[in-house]
């Protein structure tokens, strides 16, 4: 059984006494054969999601789990043209050659209250998103909506013999299942890097992630809850996808191995860039000038579309 320590949101973001499945998944990648590579600084020195991505996210989050309404705190991106209606429409003069700051000044002074800026493209798919959530059956006999309300919503669970923590979007004990919310801005993208063969890939930060979670709430509680992800997308589609057991008992023999390995790295105990070196098969290949040692690297075609993939 694992205590509650972290109680908030904020306390838990700001945490980093313990591991997360996003910390990790910074630490380790894997090849098309499921051999890890690690990456200490990368862990250290994450690189930050796109902002859109990040905003979709949290404010989808919000709206559907916590009642959030949008237009309380965000508005329109207020370009020149729009700063000017929304002058026109107070009946303040301004001149047309007013620069953009003089433009936000003479607002705040007339008593505007400026909110957060939110780009067309972000509110679009926002809005799309929570359009789909309100209107889709989550099964023969309950709507998404009503779903929701049965569960136990951001359910921050923590463990300290292992280390891990986590934050669970729907959190149902009359269904024993754990759910988590998933925006996409490219759906069919996302359903390849998830199943390889149609079947679960548990080298997926998603399947680890719900490996994760499941392990922790078993810790917690000693009940071991199914689990899922809902993914909804910006042009309005929705998935559900249940991961079951099997794939999750091998996603977390590898988590565990990666585990220790950053245990290790952290410690000193390896080093801390990995030293690379040729075995003697790849010297004999390399002499005899008739075996392939380089891998072949063709340049993939550009996603053009908008993805508002969120990996937390």
């Amino acid at each position: 059984m694992t205590e509650q320590t972290l109680i908030n949101p904020t306390e838990y973001y700001e945490n980093d006494e313990y591991l997360s499945n996003s910390a990790l998944s910074n630490f380790v990648e894997f090849d098309i054969y499921g051999n890890p590579t690690y990456n200490l600084s990368q862990f250290l020195n994450p690189t930050r999601p796109s902002s859109s991505a990040i905003v979709i996210w949290q404010l989808c989050d919000k709206i559907l789990t916590e009642g959030f309404i949008l237009d309380s705190e965000y508005g329109p991106t207020l370009d020149k043209a729009g700063m000017q209606e929304q002058l026109d429409f107070m009946g303040v003069e301004y001149k047309k050659t007013d620069t953009n700051p003089v433009l936000r000044n003479l607002l705040a002074k007339n008593g505007y209250v400026f909110k957060k800026e939110l780009g067309k493209d972000e509110r679009t798919a926002i809005e799309t998103i929570i359009d789909r959530a309100n209107n889709f059956q989550y099964d023969m006999k309950t709507s998404f909506r009503e779903f929701i309300s049965e569960c136990d919503c951001q359910k921050i669970c923590v463990s300290e013999e292992w280390g891990m923590k986590g934050k669970f979007d729907f959190l149902n004990r009359s269904r024993w299942l754990i759910s988590d919310l998933k925006t996409t801005g490219n759906m069919e993208r996302t359903m390849k890097e998830l199943t390889y063969k149609w079947q679960p890939n548990i080298y997926h930060k998603y399947v680890r992630q719900l490996a994760i979670y499941q392990q922790l709430y078993y810790l917690e509680s000693g009940e071991r809850f199914d689990v899922e992800l809902i993914f909804i997308d910006y042009k309005g589609k929705h998935r559900i996808v249940k991961i079951w057991q099997r794939a999750l008992d091998k996603a977390m023999e590898q988590i565990d191995r990666d585990i220790e390995m950053l245990k290790k790295m952290y410690s000193g105990d390896l080093p801390f860039t990995p030293v690379l070196d040729i075995d003697e098969a790849t010297v004999d290949a390399i002499d005899s000038g008739k075996i392939q040692v380089q891998e072949v690297v063709t340049e993939e075609a550009k996603d053009s579309g908008p993805d508002y993939l969120t990996t937390f």
